[in-house]
């Protein structure tokens, strides 16, 4: 339920000064995370605006409790977003398979072959065994890039 409210408010003509929801701490967490523990979800999140964790709220502080304790996260969007439809294109083929190696996800990308994605890897500072959730979002950027320059 998260993504498409995200979303929604996020890509909103209208643009808020500062968004302010309570979500499950997981996804709260995963939300502001850094390199290492990405998501779609995040990188987009991201993209659009900066994010910030704020105060946890367990489980039973409602009436009849949840299995699971939120979190307040607080984005501010930016002006302008940090990435296009193309980038956020992009990071859905790295992530069709978030527990593969990003080489693997995209082999056959603009002709690639696995190999020559790990060798473009490397040779851009990314750890070639990456998987998707590695990356921040200025990796994925850089990465696209690279791939579509040659």
């Amino acid at each position: 339920i998260t993504s498409p409210i995200l979303r929604k408010i996020l890509e909103a003509d209208s643009k808020a000064k500062k968004i302010v929801l309570l979500v499950q701490k997981e996804v709260a967490q995963r939300l502001a995370a850094d390199k290492g523990d990405h998501s779609i979800l995040s990188l987009a999140t991201q993209a659009y605006g900066s994010v910030k964790l704020g105060p946890l709220v367990a489980r039973t502080e409602f009436s009849p409790p949840p299995k699971v304790d939120s979190q307040v996260i607080m984005i501010e969007p930016y002006a302008k977003p940090l990435a296009d439809e193309s980038t956020i294109g992009f990071l859905k083929k790295g992530f069709k398979m978030p527990r593969k190696k990003l080489s693997s996800n995209l082999a056959g990308f603009n002709g690639y072959s696995k190999n020559s994605i790990e060798d473009l890897l490397d040779g851009i500072g990314l750890n070639k065994n990456a998987r998707p959730a590695d990356l921040g979002l200025e990796d994925w950027q850089k990465l696209e890039k690279t791939l579509h320059k040659r």
